[in-house]
C-alpha cells in the first residue's frame, strides 16, 4: 500500500481553509463541521508510567480476563507509543470542531504524507461523558491503521472530557459523529467516496443512528456493539449502569417506557444502508453476546447486507487481546468494500 506522499501540513492546512466561516469566538455563529483550532499531540507520561497506568492491575476491572502484558507490549510498544509525539510517518491532531453550536473536542490521525485522497474512518468510542473517552492507547491503534493508509477522524462527544454540551448516550449527541463525516466530505486529502464507521460498546448505537441517517457511509465494523438498549439491563452492575443512563438521557423514563426505541438498532434493522461487519466476544459481560447474534438475524430478515465473527471466550472490545489480528480484520473488512479498489 504505497499511497504516502503529500505532507501533512497541506492536510491541516486544507482542513481550516475549507472549514473557515464567520468567526470562532464565544457567543458567534460557527459552521458545523468547522476546525476552530487544532494542535500536535504530544505524550505527557513515560512509556512505562503509561504502559502501567493503561494495562496494570489498576486499571483492569476484577470481572475482566487478566491482560497478556507479553501481547499488549508486543503491539503497543515503546516505538509506537513514543510515534505517537509526530516524529514518525504518521501525525496526531487535536482538534476543536463545531456540532450544533457547540465546540466538541477531537482528533485527527493521518499519514504525513500522501499521493492521493485516502479512505477515511470515523471512530465512535464507547463509554458515556468521560468514562471511554479516546485513549492514548485508541489514538496509538489509529496511528497504526493511518499507516496502512487511511484517515482517522474520532469525536470524544459533547459533555466529555472539556466538550461542551451534554452526552446523551445516543442522543443528540450523535449530530458529533454526523460532523465529522461532514468535515471528512469537505478534506481535499479524503476520500469522500470512502467513508467508514468504527463503533465499540456505546459506539455502535453511534454508528447505527449514522447509518439511519442519508449520511454517505460505505460501510461500518461494529465491535462489542450495543444493538438493543433495553438488554443493558441484564448487566452485573445494572443499578450503577442504570444511574448514569438516568443522568444522561433526557427524558429517560419515557424512553424507557418506550423501550429506548431510537437507541435500539435492533429493531430497525431495515433503516441500515451500508454492509455491517458484527465483531463480539462470547465472554463479554458489559454487552451481552446475544446482541450481536440478535442484531445479524434482524439484518438477515431485513435483508440487509453484513458479517457476523464471535469469538470464542473473547473479552468486551479487546475480544481475544490480538490487537494486530483484529486490525487485520476490520481493516481487511473495509479494504474489501472500498468503492475503488486500490
Amino acid at each position: 500500500m504505497s499511497r504516502i506522499r503529500v505532507n501533512l501540513r497541506s492536510l491541516l492546512a486544507g482542513i481550516i481553509l475549507v472549514f473557515i466561516s464567520a468567526e470562532s469566538s464565544d457567543g458567534l455563529s460557527v459552521e458545523n463541521a468547522t476546525v476552530i483550532s487544532r494542535e500536535m499531540y504530544k505524550n505527557t507520561l513515560s512509556y512505562d508510567q503509561w504502559f502501567k497506568r493503561a494495562f496494570g492491575s489498576e486499571s483492569r476491572n476484577p470481572s475482566d480476563p487478566p491482560v497478556d502484558q507479553i501481547k499488549m507490549r508486543a503491539y503497543f510498544s515503546r516505538t509506537l507509543y513514543e510515534s505517537l509525539d509526530g516524529a514518525a510517518d504518521v501525525t496526531v491532531t487535536r482538534i476543536v470542531y463545531a456540532s450544533d453550536g457547540l465546540r466538541i473536542k477531537g482528533f485527527v490521525v493521518a499519514p504525513k504524507h500522501q499521493d492521493h485522497p485516502l479512505p477515511v474512518v470515523v471512530w465512535c468510542r464507547g463509554g458515556v461523558a468521560d468514562f471511554g473517552m479516546v485513549t492514548t492507547g485508541d489514538l496509538a491503534i489509529m496511528s497504526n491503521w493511518a499507516r496502512r493508509g487511511f484517515i482517522i477522524l474520532a469525536s470524544q462527544y459533547r459533555g466529555s472530557t472539556g466538550s461542551q454540551g451534554h452526552d446523551e448516550e445516543g442522543g443528540a449527541d450523535v449530530h458529533d459523529v454526523l460532523a465529522l463525516v461532514e468535515m471528512a466530505q469537505r478534506m481535499p486529502e479524503a476520500d469522500a467516496g470512502n467513508i467508514f464507521l468504527y463503533g465499540y460498546s456505546r459506539g455502535a448505537i453511534m454508528v447505527y443512528e449514522t447509518m439511519e441517517t442519508d449520511a454517505p457511509i460505505r460501510g461500518a465494523v461494529i465491535n462489542s456493539g450495543v444493538s438493543d438498549f433495553r438488554d443493558l439491563s441484564n448487566r452485573p452492575d445494572a443499578k450503577e449502569f442504570e444511574d448514569l443512563m438516568r443522568a444522561a438521557i433526557p427524558n429517560y423514563d419515557s424512553e424507557k417506557a418506550g423501550g429506548f426505541y431510537s437507541r435500539s438498532a435492533v429493531r430497525w434493522p431495515e433503516k441500515i444502508h451500508a454492509p455491517v461487519l458484527i465483531l463480539h466476544g462470547t465472554g463479554d459481560w458489559r454487552v451481552r453476546p446475544a446482541q450481536a447474534l440478535h442484531m445479524a438475524l434482524a439484518l438477515q430478515e431485513a435483508n440487509r447486507p453484513y458479517d457476523l465473527i464471535m469469538i470464542s471466550g473473547g473479552a468486551h472490545v479487546c475480544l481475544d487481546g490480538n490487537q494486530k489480528a483484529l486490525d487485520d480484520t476490520i481493516l481487511g473488512y473495509i479494504d474489501a468494500h472500498l468503492k475503488h479498489a486500490r
